[in-house]
C-alpha cells in the first residue's frame, strides 16, 4: 500500500473528482455512493487509520484535524487524495 501512496503517478485514476463519491467537510467524511469498491485513509506518516471493503452510501466517518491520503477504488481503478482537515 505504501507503494502505491508514493507511486502515484504509477496509478490508474478515475476521471470521476472525489465529490462524487466523498463529501468532506470539518473532521466528517460522508459516503455518497455505493460505487466504492474500498476506501483506505491513511495519515500523513502511511499509518493505515481505516479500511473499508464496500462502504455504503450515508456511512460517516470522524478524523481528527490533519493531513491524509484517502486511497478509492472505484471500477477496478484506485484515486489518492490528499486532504487537509
Amino acid at each position: 500500500v505504501l507503494d502505491d501512496l508514493y507511486h502515484l503517478s504509477d496509478i490508474q485514476s478515475v476521471t470521476h473528482d472525489i465529490g462524487n463519491f466523498i463529501h468532506i467537510k470539518k473532521g466528517e467524511i460522508d459516503i455518497k455512493s455505493d460505487l466504492l469498491q474500498n476506501l483506505d485513509i491513511f495519515d500523513f506518516t502511511g499509518n493505515l487509520i481505516f479500511h473499508i471493503n464496500k462502504p455504503s452510501y450515508g456511512k460517516k466517518l470522524f478524523l481528527k484535524s490533519g493531513i491524509y491520503l484517502i486511497k478509492m477504488r472505484v471500477k477496478n481503478k484506485s484515486l489518492i487524495k490528499k486532504v487537509v482537515l
